[in-house]
């Protein structure tokens, strides 16, 4: 399947993080999709959801899996399931 022959318009949605800067939670906005960040208890946070840091691995994680699954099909590859396992480290700056 080439760009040209898809059925969908890619749809370009914007980005909207908002929420109070006590507990640092924010509520993000998609379109019609929502999601919830807020830091760890360490960083003054509530650590109920995941953290910034991880819905960036995730979405990653999501890319990569987006990718090779559609690399395998094009190919023509048994590709059944898949598992994807990211792990980062962080040092928080002193201001």
């Amino acid at each position: 399947m080439n760009k040209e022959s898809r059925s969908e318009p890619v749809i370009h949605r914007d980005v909207i993080v908002q929420g109070e800067t006590s507990g640092y939670s924010q509520q993000i906005s998609v379109g019609s999709h929502h999601l919830v960040a807020k830091e760890p208890l360490s960083l003054g946070g509530t650590d109920t959801v995941p953290n910034p840091y991880y819905l960036l691995l995730s979405a990653l994680g999501a890319c990569i899996y987006t990718t090779v699954s559609m690399y395998a099909r094009r190919k023509q590859w048994p590709l059944e399931s898949m598992r994807i396992t990211l792990r980062h480290n962080k040092i928080h700056a002193e201001d």
